[in-house]
């Protein structure tokens, strides 16, 4: 249900907001949890999604950046050199590797980082970090 209603929330008629709040509850359930990374990334829509969202040329820096993030606490959920000892399955080996061949061919290494450089560059997000 939480991966519908985030599909539904990166739509550009949803608010902003109700994206941005599915994707920070998201991020705190996906970092240092394999199992639930794994199952996120699993999901059908829920890969494609983000990466379109992040693909879109005017899209709002907070929600592409987030989406960036989200996709990053899952790569490093899963990975076995920097995730728990859980992470260390084949499947979520092959899970990573997957994600990471989705983002580069879709959006590139470089415009994936600069999502989230921009995101951290944001006025709005330095003040609601504070």
């Amino acid at each position: 249900r939480c991966v519908d209603a985030l599909v539904a929330a990166l739509t550009p008629d949803a608010h902003p907001l109700y994206a941005l709040a599915l994707l920070r509850l998201l991020l705190v359930w996906t970092r240092d949890a394999p199992q639930i990374a794994e199952a996120f990334i699993s999901i059908t829509p829920s890969v494609p999604a983000l990466v379109d969202k992040m693909a879109e040329p005017h899209a709002d820096v907070h929600i592409a950046g987030h989406c960036a993030a989200l996709l990053a606490s899952c790569m490093l959920a899963t990975d076995p050199q920097t995730g728990s000892a859980a992470a260390t399955s084949a499947e979520n080996t092959r899970s990573r590797d997957v994600l990471l061949k989705i983002i580069t061919r879709r959006i590139g290494l470089q415009a994936y980082t600069a999502l989230w450089e921009a995101l951290m560059q944001s006025p709005r997000f330095a003040n609601a970090e504070q």
